[in-house]
């Protein structure tokens, strides 16, 4: 399953998206204190199964987005 097609995006677009996310990852990264990883791991995994589940909305379908209950659990 794809949410935006091949070619769509420009190149700068991708780079720069590329680029926004390495920032994210590293500041995430720092503030991760080591003992939560266990938590963090399976509640995102729990949350990622629930998003495989897909309801039909006329002629397409949609998924559960549980960004804010991840933020919720993990503070």
């Amino acid at each position: 399953m794809v949410h935006i097609s091949d070619g769509i995006l420009s190149p700068a677009m991708l780079a720069a998206g590329f680029l926004f996310t390495i920032i994210l990852l590293i500041l995430s990264l720092r503030g991760m204190v080591m003992e939560e990883i266990p938590k963090i791991s399976l509640i995102t995994a729990a949350l990622f199964v629930a998003s495989l589940v897909h309801f039909p909305v006329g002629p397409t379908s949609v998924h559960l987005i549980m960004n804010g209950l991840a933020g919720i659990l993990l503070g």
